[in-house]
């Protein structure tokens, strides 16, 4: 009879578990769970996305609430702003240029016909820095803050005048409401006929400036 080969391991030997890597103190040291550590990985880059786009998008009105971290000058506009909306088209004043330096810019939003002539929404487009070193608004309302029991209370308060003429009429218009950073305001101008042009201008806007301090 031929003799078994001796050099095989028998299941015992196979199957015998490995033992655990020891630590510097004798516990069985842990093994990274590379799946976990690559879903923390994707998790924390996510984070940090979205924060950058929040500080991208919110960054303005990050700063104007945050005023006590910034300088914050106003300067009164000595240049009017004039500027023509279409009564015969409404929806054709979308988009309308009102002020535009290269920095900051206003535009007409809307014009709607209300009770007491026509309800007129313009937009201000603010300038800042990507992480906030700075910001620069110009707008019809002025940043005004109040230190309160609690922190820095603001509200953005309409100051320019809105004046215009339809026809051999002038008049000036009734201010609205805006925003609390200014970006978005109302004015409504007493004109009651439904055609034709009417030539406005801006008195006094507003030029805000913020530096980080």
């Amino acid at each position: 009879m031929e003799e078994q080969n001796t050099s095989l391991e028998s299941p015992e030997a196979t199957d015998k578990p490995e033992e655990p890597e020891l630590d510097e103190n004798g516990k069985p040291r842990r093994k990274l769970n590379k799946k976990a550590y690559m879903c923390g990985i994707v998790l924390l880059l996510m984070f940090f996305a979205i924060a950058i786009y929040r500080t991208h998008t919110n960054g303005f009105g990050m700063i104007v609430q945050t005023v006590e971290s910034y300088t914050y000058n106003v300067e009164t506009l000595e240049t009017p702003a004039s500027f023509t909306i279409n009564l015969d088209n409404l929806e054709s004043n979308s988009g309308v240029s009102v002020y535009n330096d290269g920095d900051c810019s206003i535009e007409v939003s809307s014009v709607e016909k209300a009770d007491d002539g026509y309800l007129v929404t313009f937009m201000a487009t603010p300038k800042y820095d990507f992480f906030q070193n700075y910001a620069l608004l110009v707008s019809a309302t002025q940043e005004e803050y109040q230190i309160v029991s609690d922190g820095t209370a603001h509200l953005a308060i309409l100051k320019a005048e809105l004046t215009g003429s339809y026809g051999d009429e002038t008049f000036t218009a009734t201010q609205g409401e805006s925003n609390d950073i200014g970006t978005l305001f109302t004015y409504t101008i007493p004109v009651q006929e439904t055609t034709g042009e009417v030539s406005l201008t801006f008195n006094g806007l507003r030029k805000m400036n913020w530096n980080l301090k």
